[in-house]
């Protein structure tokens, strides 16, 4: 038979069992578990801490590990806090739909807790920070409870860690801080009477999941060194599953846990001023144990308070700072407009299209030949395909004739009387030429060193 798990269940059946003495455990959970169901929170607590002790006993003693392999260890520490855990979330069922009416859950006050550490050694959380909000969906932020705590001498091979952890996180001083309390049973009874729900019984406190460990650790951790096991009842449940029972008790669920969760993950409200306490304030640090309980409040009050038809206020949201600076709104002296008209005619010259052609006058009553380019519309374009002019020998002087007097050996130049008419025929030859050169060069090519005619 399996070694049967001593959770606080087993504990209550272990002490039911002395009036139903002919019934053995195997058979007992059975007739315990309508009793257990109609227990009430208050006295189901002593069994949860009989539990504990028990747990820390057989830590100690090695009772846990007789007989059994180091697997097995490990499976069944991996099952005891699955169990601890499907526990805790019906606890949360329990505790919000037990609640009459709407009007009841809008009025019930729930406490926020959260711890900053010193370090975390193997078997201890060290606390060095509290801040504890009472909070209701109707009133919103009611009270509030801060303290800083005085951990001591930092255990040997954790000053390193310790130091670390402060100049990244809270920036708390690891020893001699001024501002810390050393009386711990002073700090053990107001946390005690700060839970305390108004009908003598310690009201259960809710937290981050991933911080449930740490700051149940600190509760425990100020019992030992304060010796007042009162607060040790206090017990710390997930904020998640809150949120996800009120809001399922007006029927507007959440579709997943994550869902929830990423509500109180958000940034929205870290650096909102105002809301930590005074030493963080002036460092402008956001973590601190009272300014993330405030925090967890007003997102509470985002995901809650409109289903609950509750207007927030300053006490469910951080108020808005006025700080009484008064604007002056300036107005610049501007020209009068100018009139606008509605048509505006602007002249527009037409384009007129060009034929650009060139055309030689001969001037020959000055025997001058001048060359002018001019745009006419109507004169016809120079085509390259127009015969040329044959030039005959009569045109030009013979460049051999001799002069009388003079050395013929030198190259005879031009009379000055023939000179205008040599140059204007000899630039009449020219442009024929390259337009004959150019003709025959279309189709055959250029380069090929065929002569032109």
């Amino acid at each position: 038979m399996p070694k049967q798990r001593k959770n606080a269940f087993y504990f209550f059946m272990k002490e039911l069992q002395e009036r139903y003495k002919n019934v053995t455990m195997k058979e007992m959970p059975v007739i315990a578990d309508p009793f257990w169901k109609n227990l009430p929170d208050s006295e189901k607590m002593k069994y949860e801490t009989m539990a504990r002790e028990y747990k820390k006993e057989e830590n100690i003693t090695g009772k846990i590990y007789s007989g059994v392999t180091f697997s097995d260890n490990i499976v069944h520490d991996k099952e005891d806090e699955e169990e601890k855990a499907e526990e805790a979330m019906k606890f949360v069922e329990r505790y919000i739909f037990q609640m009459k009416s709407v009007d009841e859950v809008k009025e019930t006050h729930f406490f926020i807790i959260d711890f900053n550490v010193l370090c975390c050694t193997d078997d201890e959380y060290i606390p060095l920070e509290v801040g504890i909000i009472k909070y209701s969906i109707k009133g919103g932020i009611e009270d509030c409870f801060h303290t800083f705590i005085n951990a001591g001498p930092i255990p040997i091979g954790y000053s390193r860690t310790a130091m670390q952890h402060s100049d990244d996180t809270h920036k708390i001083p690891v020893s001699q801080f001024t501002l810390s309390e050393s009386n711990y049973l002073k700090i053990c009874k107001s946390i005690e009477n700060f839970v305390n729900s108004g009908r003598n019984e310690i009201a259960p406190v809710f937290c981050l999941e991933e911080n449930i460990k740490q700051n149940q650790g600190c509760l425990d951790w100020l019992c030992k060194k304060a010796s007042y096991y009162n607060i040790q009842n206090i017990q710390c449940y997930s904020l998640v599953y809150l949120l996800m029972e009120l809001r399922a008790y007006v029927y507007h669920a959440f579709p997943c846990k994550i869902a929830a969760a990423d509500m109180l993950h958000s940034f929205t409200y870290d650096y909102v001023t105002k809301t930590r306490c005074d030493y963080h304030e002036d460092l402008d640090n956001i973590y601190c144990a009272l300014g993330s309980v405030k925090r967890l409040c007003f997102l509470l009050s985002d995901a809650v308070c409109l289903f609950y038809e509750v207007d927030c206020t300053s006490k469910h949201l951080p108020p808005k700072i006025d700080d009484g600076t008064k604007f002056k709104i300036y107005k610049p002296k501007l020209p009068p407009a100018l009139p606008v008209k509605t048509v505006v005619d602007i002249p527009v010259k037409l384009l007129k299209s060009h034929v650009i052609t060139t055309i030689i006058k001969k001037d020959r009553a000055n025997n001058n030949t001048s060359h002018d380019f001019h745009a006419h519309s109507n004169s016809p374009s120079y085509h390259a395909n127009k015969p040329d002019k044959v030039f005959s020998t009569n045109d030009f002087p013979p460049l051999n004739e001799s002069k009388p007097g003079i050395d013929t050996t030198e190259v005879r130049q031009p009379n000055t009387l023939n000179k205008t008419k040599a140059f204007d025929l000899f630039k009449k030859l020219s442009l024929n030429q390259d337009k004959r050169f150019a003709s025959s060069s279309l189709g055959r090519g250029i380069g090929r060193g065929k002569k032109i005619p």
